[in-house]
């Protein structure tokens, strides 16, 4: 989750003070803060996250006991009475409706700190395959603060417009995690060959510490024959670090922390001198809720033309970016680059000969005992090495074995 408003409350660092928080030497080195019991199904029934010291003590990080939001108090959806604020994370990391804080020498154990919100490598394909490699409370896949984002909200989805227009102002939002800054932002109508520099509006002065913690907006002109003629546009962000969006998605078991590219599909009214835009999903939950009906371009029975790219072609975005076992992965990645590049396109690539070679594994690194030890070792020969527990077919093998790897005698350009 994303916000930018005005929080009212007691910053948590002078809380912990006034409440008497223990010095680190005394273990007091994670505070652990819970939602009501009864809000959530798993685990003790609340909904959990557990910070370290140094965030929730930090100066230069705003951490808040929040009780109200845009000069009001909270409403209940926002976490009334009281929720935490850590501006820079992610909102599942600010626990609404607070009802109880502790503080302990060991990280916090709720079940929903521990088992969501966090980011696994690609491999990770089930809760199962997390457990077996032990990575559930590995700090190096918890998700705190946000990564790099931006979207396009100007045109919106299935927006239709004049071409006699002559330009259209392309608009958007980025944000970034951490309190570092979103340094520019860039729209490409040629799939990231060439980019142009977006007018970035911003609307927070730095902190005195440098830190900065609001969305900003941005906007760039566009001709509109250009829109026409592109059949796709997107836009990515930079930060003060060079750090910028990928290009594509990766996937991981929960989902989360995609910031690719967002890209907007450009399409021909049928029977008229303009296009409309197709987003990769939609937001709003009806239509009944759009305020400006007369600007989206609908079906004869007064529906959204789409449900969105990424809805549409959802098979085939899928079939794209899935992990695979690794002995169906491709060699040469080719394979992979044409889905992509279908996404984009939606023409199908026609290919002649045949399909790319897939990796081959051999029998030694599939022997299934959870080890590594003999992976890429000759051990099914039948001529022993007398210095290792490699065999091979041949007498002649062994020694040349024998010469590059034991003889002690053996020259380094050898």
């Amino acid at each position: 989750a994303a916000s930018t408003c005005i929080w009212t409350g007691v910053p948590l660092r002078v809380f912990l003070e006034h409440v008497g928080i223990k010095s680190k030497e005394e273990g007091a080195n994670w505070i652990n803060f819970e939602s009501p019991k009864g809000e959530v199904p798993q685990g003790d029934t609340t909904y959990g996250a557990s910070h370290a010291r140094e965030v929730c003590m930090n100066p230069t990080r705003p951490c808040m006991l929040a009780f109200m939001m845009n000069g009001e108090l909270l409403h209940p959806d926002h976490g009334y009475p009281v929720r935490l604020l850590m501006p820079g994370y992610i909102g599942g990391r600010m626990i609404k409706w607070l009802t109880k804080i502790s503080v302990t020498e060991g990280e916090g154990q709720n079940y929903y700190h521990l088992y969501d919100n966090r980011v696994f490598p690609k491999h990770i394909t089930s809760k199962d395959e997390a457990t077996k490699h032990k990575i559930w409370t590995d700090p190096m896949y918890t998700i705190n603060d946000r990564n790099i984002n931006s979207a396009i909200w100007a045109p919106a989805h299935c927006e239709k417009v004049s071409l006699s227009a002559g330009k259209y102002t392309v608009g958007g939002y980025a944000y970034n995690g951490a309190g570092r800054p979103i340094h520019r932002v860039e729209v490409t109508l040629n799939d990231g060959h060439t980019w142009m520099p977006a007018t970035i509006h911003r609307f927070e002065k730095p902190s005195e510490f440098g830190m900065v913690y609001c969305w900003v907006h941005w906007t760039v002109d566009v001709p509109l024959q250009q829109l026409k003629g592109c059949g796709e546009f997107a836009v990515r962000a930079w930060d003060d670090s060079q750090n910028c969006q990928p290009e594509r998605p990766s996937w991981n078991l929960m989902g989360m922390m995609n910031n690719p590219w967002f890209r907007v599909k450009v399409h021909d009214v049928p029977g008229g001198s303009a296009i409309w835009f197709e987003h990769p999903t939609r937001v709003e939950p009806n239509l009944g809720h759009a305020w400006d009906k007369d600007r989206l371009h609908l079906t004869a029975d007064g529906q959204l033309a789409s449900p969105g790219w990424q809805e549409r072609l959802k098979a085939q975005y899928s079939e794209a970016f899935k992990p695979l076992p690794l002995e169906e992965q491709p060699l040469d990645g080719e394979e992979y680059n044409d889905k992509a590049r279908f996404l984009r396109s939606e023409n199908v690539k026609k290919t002649t000969g045949a399909k790319a070679p897939t990796m081959e594994i051999s029998a030694e690194a599939m022997s299934g005992d959870g080890s590594v030890n003999n992976v890429g070792i000759k051990v099914g020969g039948k001529v022993q090495c007398e210095h290792c527990i490699q065999k091979f077919d041949t007498e002649a093998a062994k020694k040349m074995h024998f010469r590059f790897i034991h003889d002690p005698n053996r020259h380094q350009e050898d």
